[in-house]
C-alpha cells in the first residue's frame, strides 16, 4: 500500500519582490528547481548557483538549464571535479568549490532572499559567507541533509 502525503515543512519560496539567489548541492538542487520555476513564473530576479563534482553528476541539470534560458535567471555552476569534458554550456562555469570571495561576487542584493540547500557542512559554511557578505540573517533560508 502506497500512502501519499501533501508537502509539509516551511523551506519554500516566500512571496514577494526582493531578488531572489538559490544556492544548491548535490542532491540539495532538488528543492530549489521548484523555487527556480516559481520565480521565474513572478518574474522576480534570480540567480541560481549550482554545486556538483561534474557535469554528468549536476542533478536536475537540463531542467535547472532550461528554467534559466527562458527567464532572466543567471545561472553559475561550479565543478569540483570537472573531468576532461570540455562542453560549453552557455553558462557560467567555474572548476573548484564555492568559496567566500567567489560567492560575494555572485550575490545579486544585500536584499536578496537567499535559498541554501545541501550537506550541513556545505550550508554552514555558505551561510556564513553570505552574512560576511552582507546579506542579512533573516533573509537566508536553508535547508541541510547528511
Amino acid at each position: 500500500q502506497l500512502r501519499a502525503a501533501p508537502p509539509a515543512g516551511d523551506f519554500r519560496l516566500e512571496a514577494g519582490d526582493a531578488p531572489v539567489l538559490l544556492i544548491g548541492a548535490g542532491v540539495g538542487v532538488t528543492p530549489l528547481v521548484s523555487m527556480l520555476a516559481a520565480a521565474v513564473a513572478e518574474g522576480r530576479a534570480v540567480s541560481f548557483i549550482e554545486a556538483a563534482r561534474n557535469r554528468d553528476e549536476a542533478t536536475l541539470a537540463a531542467e535547472i538549464a532550461a528554467l534559466a534560458a527562458d527567464s532572466r535567471a543567471r545561472l553559475t555552476r561550479l565543478f569540483s571535479q570537472p573531468g576532461t569534458d570540455a562542453r560549453a554550456s552557455g553558462h557560467d562555469e567555474h572548476t573548484g568549490r564555492l568559496n567566500a570571495a567567489l560567492l560575494a561576487t555572485l550575490i545579486p542584493s544585500r536584499e536578496c532572499a537567499v535559498y541554501l540547500c545541501g550537506p550541513t557542512a556545505f550550508v554552514t559554511d555558505v551561510s556564513a559567507w553570505l552574512v560576511e557578505a552582507g546579506v542579512a540573517p533573516e533573509n537566508i533560508h536553508s535547508e541541510s541533509f547528511g
